[in-house]
């Protein structure tokens, strides 16, 4: 056959093309509409899957089911050839959306009153739906401080009601929020009144 004219159809049967889906998403690939003009049947298909699964290939061309497990924009490519080794390639985009982390933000009790409450802060609750996403977290303890780490400490000196919040951001950039309320309480009163007489 000459490779001007060898055709290579792959398709997505699952479902339409168009149709994102999310993680894990499984495609059905179909390379049995491939064609050589000179009639030959004796074809072979390798398939590049575009996720770092290792190529595959073979006589075999309908209903192989594959499964992506994460959030990505992947290029599935049909490589057929004829037996006289003259080859013939398509290509198709399988994309699978990103779903945002979810953000729990949690406070344990204050130390003591101000200047020095410690208020401990949980972020580790938190969680995304999607495999292999980086998380990254921004606390805003609500007195013009903030953090970035997972569970922080932070010391409020002055006394008072504060909205903590806590921002969880994945590596494809969709976030999410959470908020605690922190109440603080203000430096105990001290009596010092002196008692006497002026000389």
């Amino acid at each position: 056959g000459d490779h001007r004219d060898l055709h290579s159809f792959p398709t997505r049967r699952s479902s339409d093309l168009t149709t994102p889906g999310t993680a894990p998403l499984t495609v059905v690939l179909d390379g049995s509409d491939s064609t050589d003009p000179d009639g030959e049947s004796n074809l072979t298909w390798a398939w590049s899957l575009g996720d770092g699964t290792p190529e595959f290939g073979g006589p075999t061309t309908d209903g192989y089911t594959h499964q992506y497990m994460e959030p990505g924009t992947f290029t599935v490519v049909l490589t057929v050839t004829d037996s006289d080794n003259l080859t013939a390639n398509d290509s198709l985009q399988v994309t699978v959306l990103n779903r945002p982390p979810v953000a729990v933000a949690s406070a344990g009790s204050a130390s003591g009153p101000a200047p020095t409450a410690q208020v401990s802060f949980t972020g580790s609750d938190s969680s995304d739906p999607d495999n292999g996403s980086v998380l990254t977290y921004y606390w805003d303890f609500g007195d013009g401080s903030n953090s970035t780490l997972i569970n922080p400490t932070h010391t409020y000196t002055s006394a008072g009601s504060f909205t903590a919040s806590l921002t969880v951001t994945d590596n494809f950039g969709d976030w999410d929020s959470a908020s605690v309320t922190v109440v603080i309480e203000p430096p105990a009163f001290l009596d010092q009144t002196a008692f006497g007489q002026i000389q």
